[in-house]
């Protein structure tokens, strides 16, 4: 049976990722990269928007700032993705 719930969570994990397309997801740092994501429990929404894929529990949702989309990092943009991986991180629900 564990071997079965593992192989679920695995599926999951990248049916979560398939919603990570190009055209949602594109040149964005490393640090959000979509298995990490997926990993965590979450799937894209919609362009730069992630959401919990635990509704019942939790439904967050986090949109991500424009600025995160270029590579060439200033001061200000990493502390905006550092604050954006705080919050899918962190900030998550500790059941999802």
């Amino acid at each position: 049976m564990a071997v079965s719930s593992s192989t679920d969570a695995a599926d999951e994990v990248v049916q979560r990722m398939r919603t990570f397309t190009l055209l949602k997801w594109c040149g964005l740092p490393d640090e959000l990269n979509p298995r990490k994501l997926a990993k965590l429990g979450f799937r894209c929404d919609a362009k730069l928007v992630v959401e919990c894929c635990d509704r019942e529990h939790c439904a967050q949702q986090v949109r991500l700032q424009a600025s995160l989309q270029f590579q060439a990092r200033s001061q200000e943009s990493n502390l905006a993705l550092q604050r954006a991986l705080y919050q899918l991180a962190n900030a998550h629900v500790a059941t999802c």
